[in-house]
């Protein structure tokens, strides 16, 4: 997901990335030190949030309220974005307009393999 953001961004449009988290918060810095040493083109932002109840939630909402831009795109981390993304949306918000914009996915069927033991 991150590669995929890399190559999209746009200097047209800024970028800040929050990645949410509920794991533990030693373990949450380690693997975010790391992701900011292997992306210094993208500006990232770890949030914790609270561990236990529905992670999903709590961690999307999370997400969206640790955001600083005006807009907020929903990846999730085993998603990835078209090389042009950004750059297509700027139509969307061409003259100040303050669009809700609905991204279609493309979904890529997976088989699994049980190999002999």
């Amino acid at each position: 997901m991150l590669t995929s953001i890399s190559r999209a961004r746009s200097g047209h449009v800024p970028i800040e990335v929050i990645l949410s988290s509920d794991s533990e918060p030693a373990l949450a810095d380690e693997a975010f030190e790391d992701l900011q040493r292997s992306f210094i083109n993208l500006k990232l932002k770890l949030k914790l949030n609270p561990p236990g109840g529905h992670s999903r939630v709590t961690n999307l909402l999370g997400g969206v309220q640790a955001a600083s831009g005006e807009y907020v795109l929903i990846v999730d981390d085993d998603d990835y974005l078209d090389l042009f993304a950004f750059d297509n949306l700027l139509p969307a918000f061409f003259a100040g307009n303050r669009p809700l914009v609905a991204l279609t996915t493309e979904m890529h069927e997976e088989t699994w393999e049980e190999t002999p033991s």
